[in-house]
């Protein structure tokens, strides 16, 4: 929040035109990527944020090649400045400037050689005429800057496109105040996984920059660590310590040192997986960026409200609200309040399927509204992110703060289901679920009349575990006492608490009937473990009985002729789960029973 007056900005002004060129920062950051336009075809980009002194650069200032690492080959590349222009901010005193450059390469070309047939490709470039003063390595200033995009990989793994940057922002930060930057990429043509890493910068294919003194890739800066003992906390009011997320590529910090001019190497590697289920690397970026502290005593910068996690079942929408603030900075009396400033909103178009919208483009503080609807196979055990970028209007130079909003998708339970008539109105039913990668599996089965609402009346039809119209077992016999329509309804599920429902219907127009005369069949203990004894009373009559057992999916497994009325079976091989025993002489007996181990 901006509370500086005429007098401030003057001030300011001259120090953003005379300091800032002490630093003598010309890169604030580079990258460089590349895509397949088509079958050995591509274009490679570069961009780069400079400062405004240096927007004129030329592309003589810079060296692109595209080569074969593990041959050696290498050829050099034309470039053409496609984009040169101020980033947002002043307009009175634009602090940085994009430039895009482009080179095209078609690999089929003899004058690139057998680089087409090369499974790893690099693209690089090298910025030279830098004078880059930078006041935390040593051996400065630098004269060349080196970055590069790999593609890993052949035949079904070949990476298409790396991914690329979000919102272009100055490296300007403010000292003694939360710095919420995101480094976060987007891959919106394979979708593939994505980790970072902070690494040593280069200046060129062999040679790398040094730190001086305790300053280090992953501490490139002075930073507030009130217990010293370097653990961070993003969370804190202000933040603690340095927080770098490889998994969205937050950087959350807040700097002490008003005069230093830090740099790091932003590695990102794509993953994707192979036909064995298993993610292998097939790209990666290493790109170059910097940091340049300042006092900001007039303006608070603006704030993201959390919360930035979510998670969604594949299928779902998922929508919700994204808040900014900014606090005003009141100045000690006899000056006046400030008037509050503006914040406005952007999002790194992470996800390419989901919508982004302002709310109010004319509210003070905007609000950003998100929506998603992840289709099936999305699930995923890394999250989907976006990076959402809050500017406010504070001049002489704008605050910008970047947050990174992550998705965790979890894939749809789903299972494969079979019901098979057993004959007199007897049906087993399976279900099998895809338990890969998932925990706490469980099945529900209902059965519900032919309106749709569940079967009350056990007599018309039940399961044979329960009794009931309701089942949790995976394997059960439905055993079905009147005719008409009955609908079938399983319900998968598992610990994601992402259930999917199936229906089946049965109709039923006839039953038969099993004759059962001058006896019965009686069946001990059940719930058996090992053996089961069956008797058949048939008032002193002794003839020969066929035996068989069925499991609930109708197969047979236990075949025997006896002769007598009591069989003693050894049943402790068998699987837990619903069996029909069967014993037909002159007439047919049928009884179930559980196997319980």
């Amino acid at each position: 929040m901006n509370t500086s007056f005429k007098s401030i900005a003057i001030t300011f002004v001259a120090f953003l035109i005379g300091s800032m060129t002490g630093f003598a920062s010309n890169i604030h950051s580079a990258e460089i990527t590349y895509r397949e336009t088509s079958a050995n075809v591509f274009t490679s980009t570069i961009r780069l944020i400079v400062d405004a002194k240096d927007s004129a650069m030329s592309v003589n200032d810079l060296t692109a090649r595209i080569g074969c690492p593990d041959s050696a080959l290498v050829s050099n590349l034309t470039l053409s400045i496609q984009t040169r222009k101020p980033l947002e901010g002043c307009k009175s005193l634009p602090s940085a400037w994009l430039l895009v450059l482009e080179a095209n390469a078609d690999l089929s070309n003899a004058s690139f050689g057998n680089l087409k047939n090369c499974c790893f490709l690099r693209f690089d470039v090298t910025i030279s005429n830098v004078d880059q003063f930078i006041n935390t390595v040593v051996n400065g200033p630098y004269s060349s800057i080196y970055v590069f995009a790999d593609r890993l990989g052949c035949g079904g793994m070949k990476n298409a496109e790396t991914s690329i940057g979000g919102v272009d922002v100055s490296s300007v930060i403010c000292c003694n105040q939360p710095t919420y930057r995101s480094f976060g990429r987007n891959d919106v043509a394979d979708l593939d996984s994505l980790s970072y890493h902070l690494i040593t910068p280069m200046e060129s294919a062999t040679t790398s920059m040094s730190y001086s003194g305790s300053y280090s890739s992953t501490n490139p800066l002075d930073y507030y660590d009130p217990t010293k003992k370097g653990v961070a906390n993003p969370n804190a009011n202000p933040p603690i310590g340095l927080f770098f997320n490889p998994i969205t590529a937050d950087f959350i910090t807040t700097p002490t040192a008003c005069d230093k001019q830090s740099v790091f190497g932003i590695e990102t590697v794509e993953w994707r997986k192979n036909t064995s289920g298993v993610s292998v690397p097939v790209g990666r970026t290493v790109a170059y960026q910097t940091l340049q502290t300042v006092q900001c005593l007039t303006n608070n910068p603006p704030i993201i409200n959390s919360p930035f996690s979510y998670s969604v079942c594949e299928g779902e929408q998922l929508c919700f609200n994204i808040t900014t603030d900014d606090k005003v900075k009141v100045p000690p009396p006899p000056a006046p309040a400030p008037d509050p400033d503006t914040v406005t909103m952007k999002w790194s178009r992470g996800i390419p399927a989901a919508n982004f919208t302002i709310v109010n483009p004319n509210a003070l503080h905007q609000t950003g509204r998100f929506c998603w609807t992840p289709t099936p196979g999305q699930g995923s055990k890394l999250p989907y992110s976006f990076v959402v970028t809050a500017r406010d209007n504070a001049c002489p130079m704008n605050a910008v703060v970047q947050r990174a909003f992550t998705i965790e998708v979890h894939p749809r339970s789903t299972s494969t289901r079979s019901i098979d008539d057993l004959q007199n109105g007897q049906y087993a039913i399976q279900a099998i679920a895809d338990t890969a990668g998932r925990t706490g599996v469980k099945h529900t089965w209902q059965l519900r009349d032919s309106t749709g609402a569940l079967l009350m009346n056990s007599s018309k039809a039940h399961f044979a575990s329960t009794g009931s119209f309701l089942s949790s077992k995976e394997i059960d016999t439905i055993v079905v006492g009147s005719t008409g329509k009955y609908i079938v309804q399983h319900t998968v599920n598992d610990d994601f608490n992402c259930p999917t429902d199936y229906f089946d219907t049965l109709q039923l127009n006839a039953l038969g009937v099993i004759p059962v005369v001058n006896g019965n069949l009686k069946i001990y203990p059940n719930p058996v473990d090992q053996l089961l004894i069956v008797e058949l009373q048939t008032d002193g009559l002794t003839q020969l009985n066929h035996v068989n057992i069925y499991n609930a999916l109708g197969q047979e497994v236990y075949a025997e002729t006896v002769k007598g009325s009591t069989l003693n079976l050894d049943v402790s091989q068998l699987m837990e789960g619903v069996y029909w025993i069967e014993i037909q002489n002159s007439y047919t007996y049928r009884q179930s029973f559980t196997v319980v181990h």
